[in-house]
């Protein structure tokens, strides 16, 4: 069953994006999901969930979130109902992301969303989802050294081929945090504090992940 949404993409602009959907042929998918969550009949989640339910091939569906409509005429939404839809992409586990439309009002800070994303929603650090129907195959675990400075600094190997980013995660009193996402052309990395251990991973350009490195400084 289908959910009239306005605008239909077959029959308005001539693009078969559910067929797209359906075989697989896009790596990601980002429906333009511009309704509030409590707008009825096209609820944000309802509509959400219809395309979850469509995405048969399993690819990275982004839902398209309209930041820009914050205090916006005639909508005039809060900051808070595009934290709402971000907490609710991530309540299932096949969840992989969103999309913000649009950039402005993130350089706007506009009613303080940026702030709250800062504190709420990005806490940390994050990569772009593994697409392995692209290459499945995992990197080569990095090989790093410590020189022990100060301050403490990680030494990369190079090259190491087909490898497109590092991640850095720090332990200390038994919590790991993400402290760094570096390109793979960077030959060294400065740490500020000395932390209990450090877990290097390699990721390739499709988002597969190595299995870690773990120095003990």
């Amino acid at each position: 069953e289908s959910i009239d949404a306005t605008l239909d993409s077959y029959d308005h602009i001539f693009a078969d994006s559910l067929k797209w959907l359906h075989q697989g042929w896009c790596d990601y998918m980002s429906p333009q999901l511009y309704w509030r969550i409590d707008d009825q009949p096209h609820s944000f989640t309802t509509l959400t969930d219809w395309w979850k339910e469509e995405n048969k091939a399993g690819r990275h569906l982004w839902p398209g979130i309209a930041s820009d409509r914050i205090a916006k005429s005639p909508d005039y939404r809060p900051a808070s109902e595009s934290l709402r839809q971000i907490d609710y992409t991530r309540q299932a586990d096949d969840s992989h992301g969103h999309i913000h439309w649009s950039i402005q009002p993130l350089k706007e800070n506009r009613k303080d969303l940026t702030s709250l994303l800062a504190q709420n929603a990005y806490p940390t650090l994050a990569l772009v989802p593994a697409s392995p129907w692209l290459d499945s195959q995992i990197p080569e675990t990095p090989n790093i050294h410590i020189s022990p400075g100060p301050p403490l600094t990680l030494q990369f190997p190079q090259p190491l081929p087909a490898i497109s980013w590092f991640t850095i995660q720090t332990q200390t009193d038994n919590v790991w945090e993400t402290v760094a996402i570096i390109p793979h052309t960077r030959s060294s990395f400065a740490l500020d504090s000395t932390p209990d251990q450090i877990a290097v991973t390699a990721v390739n350009r499709y988002g597969a992940q190595s299995t870690p490195t773990i120095l003990t400084p």
